[in-house]
């Protein structure tokens, strides 16, 4: 059985595609075919027909800047509520700010977060701290949160204000390609 949403803005800015139509997907769930408004997938007997009159089929889209609170704030928001949240609102991945506590700047921490969230339905990417215990004075193991996967640092809400520490920090996220973000 496919199932085939009609009259739905169909947006794709990799194609550039913004327009209403219809898309029929397979039991898999892979897209088979794509119609503009003027044309009609035609409905077998065994397919669902969704008419989608003001909704928006669209690719996931991804949040650079989450606070899912855990460790230390769970009472705030934890991997599980955040992840679901972000899934109802039609997110395919997040990135987690490390300002938790304690913040996110070894790897152990990182590597536990990046597995606990692995059975959540959702892609998250750990942002790790850029200085220890995000204050300002020094660095965190870049190396070390680089291989367990960690692909951005920030001090999320916290200013590097040491010119030094934050040069030495460039120079070494750099080493790793490991992007710097707030």
């Amino acid at each position: 059985m496919s199932i085939i949403i009609k009259n739905a803005r169909l947006l794709n800015p990799a194609q550039t595609l913004d327009q209403t139509g219809s898309i029929k997907l397979s039991e898999q769930g892979i897209i088979e075919e794509i119609s503009g408004a003027s044309e009609e997938i035609a409905a077998g007997p065994n397919d669902r027909v969704i008419d989608f009159t003001g909704g928006i089929v669209s690719a996931g889209l991804f949040d650079m800047h989450c606070h899912f609170r855990e460790p230390g704030h769970e009472y705030k928001e934890t991997l599980f509520s955040g992840s679901n949240a972000a899934i109802a609102g039609g997110f395919t991945g997040v990135a987690i700010m490390p300002n938790t506590d304690p913040p996110i700047d070894n790897a152990p921490l990182a590597s536990y977060l990046s597995h606990q969230s692995q059975a959540l339905g959702i892609d998250i990417e750990v942002i790790g701290a850029l200085t220890e215990g995000r204050k300002g004075q020094k660095i965190s193991c870049y190396g070390e949160l680089h291989q367990v996967g960690v692909k951005a640092l920030s001090d999320d809400g916290n200013a590097v204000m040491n010119s030094r520490v934050m040069r030495l920090a460039f120079e070494y996220a750099s080493t790793y390609n490991l992007l710097i973000i707030q």
